[in-house]
């Protein structure tokens, strides 16, 4: 969802993190769609991922932790999509240019 960078795909992470960051017992996919959230924040230009940074907010909930705490950093989660987008990106122009050949 981070790579196609659509509203609807902001809209689909924002419902994902609304439905399991109030269940602590479940860890699923939350740090990777905090990250995938934050990343089309910064795409875009919009703050979806605010609400749930915080004080008390969702993620502090959900990560156990009091706010201010740094137990994890959702920019580490951040930079790591980006990665894995750009790993995916890279995969695609090379798979294309191949096809060309």
């Amino acid at each position: 969802m981070a790579t196609f960078g659509t509203s609807a795909d902001a809209d689909l992470l924002v419902a994902y993190l609304d439905r399991y960051l109030p269940c602590p017992d479940l860890d699923y996919d939350q740090t990777a769609a905090l990250g995938a959230l934050l990343l089309l924040d910064a795409k875009v230009g919009t703050d979806r991922a605010a609400r749930f940074l915080a004080p008390y907010g969702l993620w502090q909930q959900w990560a156990g932790g009091p706010p201010g705490t740094d137990r994890d950093d959702p920019d580490e989660y951040r930079e790591f999509i980006g990665l894995l987008c750009a790993f995916a990106d890279e995969t695609a122009r090379h798979w294309r240019a191949r096809a060309r050949s």
